[in-house]
């Protein structure tokens, strides 16, 4: 754009971007009259971090999406319309950029379609400690499909940012967890804090070597510390030999980074600068493979300087203002997160109206909206077939949607005939288990106890015993039958990982442990699953200090302790397979059409979840498949799968193999096939329903062909379900919403209750799509959750088929209340989160072994250049297939077809725990 290859400031065009593509009020002319693409001369162009590169061109081609985006909005599938919202979003985008740029407001955008208030921020803090980031306010804003006209979406978004202090102030704050910071500063901006030497050269083409450019740097890794980090001399390339490789002179014993910023007499910007953190090198240069600073020996550093790596003190290097923290967050970070981030229905329209619009320059001072167009696309300058034949304006209404919804019933929920069915609660979307039977409740053998170290410390009146014998006896009011274990406990200094070695072997089948924790702590948990799922062990596991001590209530088992085991039994039970309630049976069969159609039905969900933006090289996607067993729709089993990470589509055979293994399990259970599925994929943008119906869709009745079926008799109702959406619901009247009890009093939610189903207005045309709020939010706005169908032909009334996935909502096993989404969406969610507890930690360890580093690819002249798509995607598979056969998938994973000896298997866990939820 600096360069104007495309000419749209001197020819005066209106424009905007969404940094991917740009969209003209009026056609671009090539060189030859008429023609639909072609190529801009070559410019250069000018990187963040100075560097400059010549013979860039544009590749221009014609789509005149902007001719007929009138005609889309009201009557078009949302899978056809995708270039032409985003066209718009980019005019909303360049109007925020250019309105606060005018009115000097300071703001950071994200994506094409996040703002954020440099200045609205607050410092994340905890027990009145400073976490070191700070969450800054900002907004959502994005045109979207409406069922009758376009509509704009506005929500208040809250992100992480990083502070603008040195590198070595915010490794400070953290103390010994550099791994956690480097994670976090991956890839963000940082300046040099030091003047640097000026060289005649580059101030005769003036360029200074103290310039906002040139000082800006990319953080990429920790090394060693200054006095032991070194670097080398490369020497020249033999002008005679082009195939000559760069090298350095390996008798060099290379200089280290003190002592060359020593010579260079550099002022420290700290008194002492000699600390660990102040002297920590990183990494500025181009990203090197893993290293463990306790084995790097002359040889390596003298391959990083070769590789390209770049090392300046941590004190040196200031974080550039208004980045985002990129990482996945700790424990701390992310509940300091949601302290700022949620924000009740009143509060949050009261940023939107007041804040939000502000920023687009349609709200006046005394808050009324401004009469001009939110976007106003001229039809103008040049003589083009593309040229917009009227001018296109969109106009903002001057107050949020009001709209009629639909209320649909809660299900009624079935326990054991000896105890009382349970009516939702239409305020909180739950239900209580007191006095409550489990429908199917299944038996352990023995109930097993291990306390971790230090877990009982916050309590006075507990032990291990007590916890045991009073958990065993709660379990026993649910009609789960186990008898008493073994009590043990972590001794001194000795590691978790020697507890479960010693502990699991002496555990049978059907035992169950329960490992009492002292603190959240993801690593521990991921041991503990792991090690047990991996060697056929039942676990449980909890942190100790929310069970609560005994209390006068306790002789009748209603008081805090007891609710808490009440809640541990709905998992205990799933662990052998067993149903804690059913739907109302005659509620499913109207639903469904009948007991045949309920029985001949199945239900199943898929989820994939995809490794961070920081995360180890070769980290796999994980994909899911939960399917249930019964007609009941409580008991469901998954199947689990590696691929390659980043990729949303579930691949063929993977995702055709678990559908196959979840159709043999339900034949299994019901001596046939189904010949309905209702299937709820979650985990897919918009802008992959192309994708999802092309690629997944006709998986499923392959996979039905396998499992020996008639795949013309099966009907399939695809859906996809999500929850990353902007669209909120606020209640008009108190009536519509329900009563908050805090501290200070209650007082009205401001959300609605949970039975809301909106399915027009703000619905996309096609296909078939609506929102369903099925769950109360405790805390800030709720986010209904959005439902597509992309293909059905089992012939359901759209009307049932919204009852049927409200009931499903209230079948997650596992929990008291209705659940946000559709259990099976949900369950294959969950089974995605346990297949990362069994990589983590591999994944959240540089050094463990298999350790991957990406291929370099050369150009014919020996030009370093990017990797394709297909080279990208084939690397990532063939690491996949490394790190299934590896010890980081676990010795239960087989795919060998020639071992006669030993049967195919591609789930990781222990066989036994197949029957397990």
């Amino acid at each position: 754009m600096e360069a104007d290859a495309l000419a749209l400031r001197s020819d005066k065009k209106s424009w905007a971007t969404d940094y991917k593509s740009i969209w003209c009020g009026s056609g671009l002319q090539g060189p030859q009259q008429e023609e639909s693409e072609w190529d801009t001369p070559e410019f250069p162009c000018t990187l963040s971090d100075g560097r400059e590169h010549q013979g860039v061109y544009a590749t221009v081609t014609s789509s005149g999406v902007l001719n007929d985006i009138e005609n889309f909005h009201g009557e078009a599938d949302i899978n056809e319309c995708t270039d032409h919202i985003r066209a718009l979003n980019a005019h909303v985008a360049q109007r925020v950029r250019e309105y606060n740029d005018r009115s000097g407001k300071s703001i950071t955008q994200l994506g094409a379609n996040k703002f954020y208030i440099d200045r609205a921020f607050n410092e994340m803090t905890s027990k009145g400690k400073s976490l070191g980031l700070r969450a800054v306010r900002g907004y959502y804003m994005s045109i979207r499909s409406g069922s009758k006209s376009p509509l704009l979406n506005v929500n208040v978004a809250t992100t992480a940012f990083l502070p603008p202090i040195l590198v070595s102030e915010f490794l400070r704050m953290f103390l010994n967890k550099r791994r956690y910071v480097e994670t976090m500063l991956r890839g963000a901006s940082v300046r040099l804090a030091y003047q640097r030497q000026e060289f005649k050269e580059t101030i005769e083409e003036g360029i200074s070597m103290n310039g906002d450019l040139q000082c800006t740097k990319f953080f990429q890794q920790f090394g060693l510390e200054a006095g032991k980090q070194k670097f080398f001399t490369i020497l020249a390339c033999d002008p005679d030999n082009r195939d000559s490789a760069r090298t350095v002179n390996h008798a060099d014993t290379g200089t280290t980074i003190l002592k060359y910023f020593e010579d260079m007499r550099v002022e420290w910007p700290t008194k002492q600068g000699q600390d660990r953190y102040d002297l920590l090198c990183v990494n500025v240069g181009k990203r090197i493979g893993s290293f463990n600073p306790e084995k790097i020996d002359l040889e390596d550093m003298q391959q990083h300087t070769l590789d390209g790596a770049q090392w300046i003190p941590a004190c040196l290097l200031e974080i550039l203002p208004y980045q985002p923290m990129t990482g996945q967050m700790s424990p701390d970070h992310t509940a300091a997160m949601m302290m700022h981030a949620l924000h009740y229905p009143a509060e949050n329209a009261a940023l939107i109206d007041k804040e939000g619009l502000g920023l687009l320059g349609l709200k006046e001072e005394d808050g009324r909206v401004k009469s001009e167009y939110l976007i106003s696309i001229p039809s103008n300058s040049v003589n083009s077939t593309d040229e917009i034949q009227n001018d296109l304006s969109l106009e903002l209404d001057n107050k949020l949607i009001s709209l009629s919804a639909k209320k649909l019933s809660l299900p009624l929920l079935r326990y054991a005939k000896q105890s009382k069915s349970k009516n939702v609660s239409e305020y909180t979307a739950s239900w209580n288990l007191q006095e409550a039977v489990f429908t199917n409740p299944k038996a352990f053998n023995d109930l097993h106890i291990c306390k971790l170290q230090g877990s009982l410390q916050k309590l006075q009146k507990s032990t291990p015993e007590n916890i045991l014998n009073d958990f065993v006896l709660q379990l026993g009011t649910h009609g789960i039958n186990v008898k008493v274990g073994y009590v043990g406990e972590q001794a001194q200094r000795e590691t978790v990982e020697k507890v479960l070695k010693r502990w699991f072997p002496v555990c049978k089948v059907k035992d169950c442990t329960f490992f009492l924790l002292r603190e959240k702590d993801f690593d521990i948990y991921a041991k503990i699953k792991r090690d047990g799922d991996f060697s056929g062990n039942h676990t449980i596991c909890a942190v100790a200090s929310r069970i609560k001590d005994r209390n006068e209530q306790d002789n009748r088992r209603s008081g805090p302790r007891w609710q808490h085991f009440s809640n541990l039994a709905l998992k205990m039970n799933m662990k052998l397979g067993g149903d804690n309630h059913w739907l109302d049976e005659n509620e499913l069969e109207k639903v469904l059409g009948g007991k045949d159609k309920k029985q001949n039905t199945m239900i199943l969900g898929a989820d994939v979840i995809h490794p961070g933006s920081s995360s180890k090289i070769g980290a796999p996607s994980i994909a899911c498949v939960v399917g249930t067993i019964d007609s009941r729709f409580m008991s469901y089993r998954g199947s689990m799968r590696l691929q390659a990470g980043g990729q949303e589509q579930i691949e063929d055979f993977n995702f055709r193999s678990m559908i196959k293994e979840r159709l043999e399990v339900w034949k299994g259970h019901n001596k046939k096939l189904p010949t309905r599925i209702f299937f709820y994929r979650d985990g897919v943008s918009e802008s992959q329903f192309v994708t999802i119906s092309e690629q997944e869709i006709p998986q499923i009745k392959k996979a039905y062909a396998e499992a020996g079926g008639d795949d013309k008799k099966l009907g399939v109702c695809f859906l996809v379900v999500g929850k990353c959406h902007h669209t909120r619901f606020y209640a008009k009247n108190n009536k519509t919403s329900y009563l908050v009890s805090t501290k200070a009093g209650n007082f009205v939610n401001g959300n609605l209750k949970p039975e809301l189903l909106v399915d027009h207005v703000v619905t996309a045309p096609k296909p078939i799509n609506f929102f369903l709020q099925s769950h109360a939010a405790i805390k800030g706005t709720a986010r209904s959750a959005h439902y597509y169908v992309l293909d059905d032909d089992t012939q359901i009334d759209v009307n049932n088929l919204q009852k049927l996935t409200l009931m499903l909502c209230y079948t997650f096993g596992r929990s008291t209340t209705g659940v946000s989404y559709a259990a099976p969406a949900y369950i294959a969610d969950r089974l995605c989160e346990r297949g990362r507890s069994y990589i983590r930690l591999w994944a959240e360890d540089r050094f463990a072994q298999p350790v991957f580093e990406y291929k370099k690819y050369y150009d014919s002249e020996g030009t370093q250049r990017k990797p394709t798509d297909e080279e990208m995607s084939k690397e990532k598979w063939d690491i996949i297939k490394e790190l299934l056969r590896s010890g980081v998938w676990g010795k239960n994973y087989r795919d060998n077809t020639e071992d006669q000896n030993r049967p195919i298997r591609l789930n990781p866990w222990h066989p036994d725990l197949d029957e397990v939820e």
